[in-house]
This record gives structure tokens, C-alpha cells and sequence, in this order.
């Protein structure tokens, strides 16, 4: 086997499934479709009788709303209307209207904790004028001017209220403890090739994402990117592995939840 590749990617990397008007379909913790013996999550399909708008509305094990998104078909190709979505103790999390696919209006997102995130204008999908954004303890951490989604003017403050003079200081990735050099070799350390795979002559990248949260745990690790069952597996047992407490990251010069994606490389050698 060759050295393994490993890359990170600051986004999550998401599919969506759909199903018939009125019919319920599950997932698993991968986001896969599953049957509703062992699920994660279930979404559930209906029609606005009024404006004939096609409605998803997912919701968690627990039978909570996580997310209700509007379409103009039942296909889902194009949000259309009002979005919204809630964390899984039922405090909503974010809302934004769309238009062809595009945010349009405002749009304000809320911490766990029901305080706001941030609140801003959308224009045809491109952010506009003045945004804010707040620590949990709803002082203001950021206020930054868009026109069409570029930065015109922005000022970061401290939570005691005083002007943050360094902007750099105010973005900064999670970092794991040794750095990314110490995370690559302890995936190519451990990883094992599955003996069903190797016979099977499948390889390729498993990618696995995960959320390094303000406090710097490592939560919500998953499958983004599905190969083949063995791969997978092992992917996730390898991520898993790693040291579960990182330094955390920060956003708008508060600490803030970091998304990573790292694809797990499988190869086989050929003669």
C-alpha cells in the first residue's frame, strides 16, 4: 500500500435523498437510507395546498423538527421560500428565505442557547450591507459591510467591549495537537486495508468529516463520502483515533464551530 494522502477541506460535504408526497424515508448516522429499525433521522415529503410549494421536513431520532426546506418541484432542485432549521432540544438555529435557489432577505442564525449568531442581508445569494455578528453572551463580536458578498469595511470587538486592533487574530483554524504532520502519519500508522476490499480490488478515497466544536472536542464524525463498507469502516475507526481534543478554532473573533473533511486514501498497488 502507498502512502496515505490526507487533505483538508473546510466544508461538509452533503447529498440529499427524497421520497414520494406523505411517504417517510430514514437515515442512518452516515446519512444513508436505511429501514426504520436501526435510523438517525427521518424526513417526510408534502405539498403547500395554498402556493403548491414541495415541502422536506426532517427530523431527528427523537421526533423533533431539525429542518423544514420549501421547493418549487418535487424533485427539490430549487428552494423556494421560507428555510429553516432547529437544533435537536427544538431552539431554532437558522432561518432564510430563498428565491430560485438563491438566499434572499434577512438572514439570522441563533446559538444553542436561543442567542442570536448573526443576522445580515442576502441579495440574490451574495450578502449585502451590514452584517453582525455576537458572543453567546449577546455582545457583538463582529460588524462587518457587504456588497455583493466583499468585505467593505469590518471591526471586530471583545467580549468587554474593546476594539480588536489585529484583525488576523480574529480567524484562526483549529489546530491539532502536533499539527497536521502528527495527524497524517497517525492515520498512515494504523490504517489497515481490508482483506474483502483487497480481493475485491476496490480503492480509492473514503472522505470523513467531523466538527471541532468551540471548546476544541472533536464531535460528529461521520462518512461524507461513501466508497464501500469495509472502507468505510475502517476510515472511521482510524478518525477515531485521533486525539478528541483539539485547539479550538475561531470565526468573527469568536471561538466557533470548525467543519473539517479529511479523505482517507486507499490504494492498491498494481504491478
Amino acid at each position: 500500500m502507498k502512502t496515505i494522502f490526507l487533505g483538508i477541506i473546510l466544508s461538509l460535504i452533503s447529498s440529499i435523498s427524497y421520497c414520494q408526497l406523505n411517504d417517510t424515508i430514514y437515515f442512518d448516522t452516515q446519512g444513508k437510507v436505511c429501514s426504520n429499525d436501526n435510523f438517525n433521522s427521518y424526513r417526510i415529503a408534502s405539498q403547500d395546498k395554498i402556493n403548491g410549494l414541495f415541502i422536506l421536513t426532517d427530523y431527528y431520532s427523537n421526533g423533533s423538527v431539525e429542518s423544514v426546506h420549501s421547493y418549487k418541484t418535487d424533485k427539490g432542485e430549487k428552494k423556494f421560500g421560507e428555510s429553516l432549521t432547529y437544533y435537536d432540544n427544538g431552539q431554532i438555529k437558522s432561518k432564510c428565505n430563498f428565491t430560485n435557489n438563491k438566499e434572499n432577505g434577512t438572514f439570522t442564525k441563533w446559538f444553542r442557547n436561543g442567542s442570536v449568531d448573526q443576522i445580515g442581508l442576502y441579495s440574490k445569494g451574495k450578502k449585502e450591507g451590514l452584517w453582525s455578528y455576537y458572543f453567546k453572551s449577546g455582545k457583538v463580536s463582529a460588524e462587518i459591510n457587504y456588497k455583493k458578498n466583499k468585505i467593505i469595511s469590518e471591526r471586530y470587538l471583545n467580549e468587554d467591549g474593546t476594539h480588536l486592533d489585529d484583525v488576523t487574530k480574529a480567524y484562526k483554524t483549529a489546530e491539532y495537537p502536533g499539527g497536521l504532520e502528527k495527524l497524517r502519519l497517525t492515520i498512515a500508522d494504523n490504517l489497515k486495508y481490508p482483506v474483502k476490499a483487497q480481493k475485491k480490488g476496490v480503492d480509492g478515497k473514503v472522505y470523513v468529516t467531523f466538527i471541532i466544536d468551540p471548546l476544541g472536542n472533536m464531535t460528529s464524525i461521520e462518512i461524507a463520502k461513501s466508497l464501500n463498507p469495509e472502507l468505510d469502516d475502517e476510515a472511521l475507526r482510524v478518525v477515531n483515533l485521533l486525539e478528541k481534543k483539539w485547539v479550538p478554532g475561531k470565526k468573527f473573533n469568536r471561538p466557533y464551530d470548525i467543519s473539517f473533511t479529511l479523505p482517507v486514501n486507499f490504494e492498491l498497488t498494481r504491478n
